[in-house]
């Protein structure tokens, strides 16, 4: 009777690890979606999009942001690696691109930086419509100060491209 009780525990500690286990998997895309970065060399890009209407008032009102359920910020971070042992530092750079709907229709991303407390980052503002599905396509220069000349005479620029595609709900 003792070997049934253990049994029949068991199969339930079972059952609740494994319904505990795919309820965790289950919420990794939406935490992988809320960090999103790539790394190029010494850089990480972090970049994200979110609705203007999550902002407080007073931060959107700081930095010019217009709060809507029919708006999005589109933010971008550029951090360079720190010295072995340091943290890394948010850098300057050039920023731009497009955001295009399932329509086709363009839409073009033109960030300018907002700077605070010794770090820099970048932010648009887009329209949206809802369930409206973009796909984003970042474009970022590394070295937007450069004067370095190449062999055939153009500046040395290194720019790298991220793309991404998130859908948004206005209610």
């Amino acid at each position: 009777m003792n070997l049934r009780r253990i049994v029949i525990s068991t199969k339930i500690n079972l059952l609740v690890i494994s319904v505990a286990l795919v309820s965790l998997l289950a919420l990794l895309p939406f935490q992988a979606s809320a960090e999103q970065s790539k790394t190029f060399g010494e850089h990480t890009i972090h970049y994200n999009a979110f609705r203007a209407d999550t902002l407080t008032p007073e931060i959107a009102r700081l930095h010019g942001i217009v709060r809507s359920s029919h708006r999005i910020v589109i933010n971008v971070t550029v951090i360079k690696k720190g010295s072995e042992g340091e943290m890394g530092s948010a850098v300057e750079a050039d920023i731009w691109g497009n955001a295009t709907n399932l329509n086709g229709q363009n839409k073009s991303l033109h960030f300018f930086p907002l700077r605070e407390e010794g770090t820099v980052y970048y932010i648009d503002q887009l329209r949206i419509t809802d369930k409206e599905r973009l796909n984003f396509k970042i474009f970022i220069d590394l070295q937007p100060f450069s004067t370095n000349i190449t062999q055939v005479g153009k500046i040395d620029k290194q720019i790298v491209e991220i793309n991404f595609s998130q859908q948004f709900f206005t209610d």
